[in-house]
């Protein structure tokens, strides 16, 4: 890997130019963290040395606890997040001041927060294949207007988190989307289920001729922002702490409506995640 993104765009300083728009244009941004951010990482990293006690260090649970036991005690912590008012909350404050930071012309609809925990040589697992495979996020049925908001809850490497493919952005890549039906999805799997059907349909890049990739070091609370139809994909966690990570889907309402986005080159999902999301004022 030869390009690593920088952080950029403190809070200080101006950040003309990052409107919706240009997410929509291709544009990735690695802010800084913010007072914000870093109560966000705190009430997580309490909330994880309680999930997965008697870990003395959460990040390192996967040596005391057996593997099922430990992706049941964060499967059941994620959907603690879902009604979690407190950390709902700080992430609503969190978009809040990151739209008035970048002017957007409006408050952005969210969905429901998740959870990443890539713990150490999982890539080795038959069962995680799909999980470090290439995609798009609107290959999954999600809006064109879609902008992610990805906070690393620990300082990772960049051989520890992921990298996109900016070449392929406007580039159609051969894909399955078109076996991807959201209401089936959401009937038969769902998001971060705990056991997945065999017949699971997880859409990804079946052809990948690429030039270099983007990859990124990152500091816990920074805020990394892309579209998602950015092609990117998980890297395997060679490390000796799991990589945990908290993200949500931004989508403004006029932008959807208006249908403003990125152009769907490639893909061919049938249905929409747009009725799960919500105002911010559900959350405050």
């Amino acid at each position: 890997m030869s390009k690593v993104l920088k952080a950029s765009f403190p809070p200080s300083q101006g950040v003309n130019g990052l409107r919706p728009d240009a997410f929509y244009r291709g544009e990735i941004a690695l802010l800084n963290a913010t007072s914000t951010t870093g109560l966000l990482v705190q009430g997580m990293h309490s909330r994880l040395q309680q999930a997965l006690f008697p870990a003395p260090i959460f990040a390192t649970a996967q040596h005391i606890l057996a593997n099922d036991l430990l992706r049941g005690r964060l499967h059941h912590l994620r959907r603690q997040l879902y009604t979690d008012q407190v950390i709902l909350k700080v992430l609503a404050t969190i978009v809040t001041e990151l739209a008035t930071e970048l002017k957007w012309p409006e408050l952005p609809f969210v969905d429901l927060p998740r959870l990443r925990a890539i713990v150490p040589q999982m890539h080795q697992l038959s069962a995680a294949t799909d999980a470090f495979s290439a995609h798009r996020d609107t290959w999954y049925a999600n809006p064109p207007a879609q902008i992610n908001l990805w906070i690393p809850l620990g300082d990772y490497p960049a051989t520890q988190t992921f990298v996109f493919y900016p070449d392929c952005f406007s580039r159609a890549v051969k894909n399955n989307s078109e076996s991807f039906d959201y209401e089936h999805w959401r009937a038969t799997v769902g998001w971060q289920s705990l056991q997945k059907p065999e017949s699971a349909i997880y859409p990804q890049a079946l052809e990948l001729q690429v030039e270099e990739p983007l990859g990124f070091a990152c500091e816990a609370g920074q805020r990394l922002l892309f579209s998602g139809s950015h092609l990117h994909q998980p890297l395997p966690n060679n490390g000796e702490n799991i990589r945990f990570s908290l993200d949500l889907r931004l989508v403004c309402r006029s932008d959807f409506i208006q249908k403003r986005g990125t152009p769907q080159t490639d893909n061919r999902s049938q249905g929409s995640t747009w009725p799960e999301f919500v105002s911010l004022a559900a959350w405050q």
